[in-house]
């Protein structure tokens, strides 16, 4: 059980840095502006 939570939030970390990484992609400007 433990070792199924563990990789889910791996799963989860990669998942949401790779969303940012796609969203950053495509509108580069607009995180800028969110981040400001």
């Amino acid at each position: 059980m433990f070792s199924l939570q563990t990789s889910y939030l791996k799963q989860g970390i990669l998942y949401y840095y790779y969303n940012q990484a796609y969203l950053f992609s495509i509108r580069p400007t607009r995180i800028i502006y969110i981040q400001q």
